[in-house]
């Protein structure tokens, strides 16, 4: 039996009055929540009562649309855009607003609109309010989304390039340096654009233009030959022969904004020494005045030489010239007693006729000219020329046709160098290739083939340019958009773009 001493009701277990008791750690926790949303309003309330409604606002816009800070309808045009925007609701895009004054459109990206990766949304990568900073400025993350796994990522074919790109660390060689063996790139790639393949076992790309150029020849450091009209003509050689010194930026100028380099054009690259004096007797009339060809198509050229020839015949038939030593039929002495020939302009037309042939043939075929020293030769010293035989029946009258010249301005179409920040490094450090036989490193200045695609390897810019953050000695950062562009040119699709013929 239990012992009722030990036996006490539920009031004598248990403090039935707890809950009167004062808690402290409950009155702690009220009087910090308290005091938080005091504090909290304190705080919007002296802001408005300082500054504003600043304090409700997102952080600056870029620099770029500082213009329209003021102006949010510029952009949120839409009610309740943002939730409208996370739910899916294509009406709420920003890309509405962006179309506004930019021109650029989905079809302008490299990803296709079809692609289930494909960027719906300007905004998803050009993030706004992040302060007075560049809206191009992406970071490397929004890159890496799709070019981790391409293949993954898109539906319309498979990457010929590379398949994973992280950052410049690992970034694969520049197309036109790949050796494409055994795979080659399609058609429609870029770099068929500036280069083709040199149908070798090597599968290596070379430059697709028309120009054949040595500059070997042009940067000798003893100079190269130049004609009397020169302006540096005068500088004597010990074998008598005037010279002039040529380095890179006598061609290669950088163009306004120190990005890229201007065209090269020929009257204000090659005309002081490649002028085009095709024939010393022509060159002697009134109407030629000793001017060289100009540099236009072959058939302008060849309505000038018609009137030259025209010009020559009637001077031959001048009945006031006395000089008996007048030159007569392109280089042979006149014959005092030899008849006058006929001025009938049907006879004058027949013999221009022909004559014109062989000029051509000495012009556009290469054959010597009327230059100085060894700059006697014509048009194909450097253009490439096609001769259609006697089958031409046009009106022009010429058989020979020109190939575009085909001098990209931008090898790398959808890529940016600025040349200005790399002002320091010597042209040849980066303009260079690789021989086929033994791969030896030819400059710039050795190059002897108009063929060969002088960019730097993705090795050089690796040599300076790294993902690293903390890099020590300090070495520049080499980010995705320092070197790439996302759009199109949406001008010129992808076209190349290229030089004057």
């Amino acid at each position: 039996m239990v012992d009722s001493r030990f036996i006490r009701s539920i009031s004598q277990r248990f403090d039935i009055e707890t809950a009167r008791h004062p808690n402290k750690l409950r009155r702690l926790r009220w009087r910090v929540t308290c005091s938080c949303a005091l504090l909290t309003l304190l705080i919007i309330f002296g802001n408005l009562a300082f500054s504003g409604d600043a304090v409700f606002q997102s952080r600056p816009v870029t620099f770029s649309h500082a213009r329209y800070a003021n102006d949010c309808k510029q952009c949120h045009d839409a009610s309740f855009q943002l939730p409208r925007r996370l739910l899916g609701n294509t009406d709420a895009l920003f890309i509405h607003s962006c179309q506004q004054c930019h021109e650029q459109r989905m079809a302008d990206h490299h990803g296709k609109p079809t692609d289930s990766s494909s960027i719906a949304d300007c905004a998803s990568c050009h993030s706004e309010h992040r302060g007075l900073t560049s809206l191009t400025n992406v970071s490397d993350s929004q890159c890496v989304t799709c070019h981790s796994d391409i293949n993954a990522k898109t539906e319309h074919h498979q990457s010929a390039f590379a398949n994973s790109v992280n950052s410049i660390d690992s970034h694969p060689e520049i197309t036109l340096l790949k050796q494409w063996v055994n795979s080659q790139p399609k058609h429609t790639h870029g770099a068929y654009q500036v280069a083709k393949l040199d149908g070798k076992e090597t599968g290596r790309f070379i430059d697709a233009s028309n120009i054949k150029f040595n500059h070997a020849v042009h940067l000798q450091e003893d100079g190269v030959l130049v004609p009397p009209d020169h302006p540096d003509y005068g500088r004597q050689l010990a074998n008598g022969l005037s010279t002039t010194t040529l380095d890179c930026a006598s061609c290669h100028t950088p163009d306004a904004i120190g990005q890229g380099m201007q065209p090269i054009n020929y009257e204000q690259h090659c005309a002081n020494c490649h002028q085009l004096s095709y024939s010393t007797l022509l060159a002697n009339t009134p109407l030629a005045r000793n001017k060289p060809l100009p540099h236009v198509d072959p058939e302008l050229i060849n309505g000038i030489l018609r009137d030259r020839l025209i010009n020559y015949r009637k001077l031959q038939n001048n009945p006031t010239i006395k000089d008996p030593n007048q030159i007569d039929d392109f280089g042979a002495t006149r014959n005092p007693a030899k008849v006058p020939l006929s001025d009938d302009p049907q006879s004058n037309w027949n013999w221009m006729e022909s004559h014109l042939p062989n000029i051509q043939s000495l012009l556009f075929a290469g054959g010597k000219t009327a230059g100085q020293g060894d700059l006697q030769n014509g048009c194909a010293l450097c253009h490439t020329f096609e001769w259609h035989g006697n089958t031409d029946t046009s009106d022009s009258g010429i058989n020979w046709s020109i190939r575009a010249s085909n001098i990209p301005d931008k090898w790398l179409v959808h890529s940016k160098f600025p040349h200005d920040r790399h002002a320091q490094t010597s042209c040849v450090e980066c303009h260079y290739t690789t021989g086929t036989e033994n791969g030896d490193t030819i400059t710039a200045k050795q190059s002897v083939s108009g063929t060969d695609i002088l960019i730097a390897p993705i090795k050089k810019c690796q040599s300076c340019h790294t993902d690293a953050r903390n890099q020590t000695p300090a070495i520049a950062r080499g980010r995705c958009v320092h070197c790439h562009d996302y759009h199109n040119d949406h001008t010129s699709g992808h076209k190349p773009i290229l030089g004057n013929p």
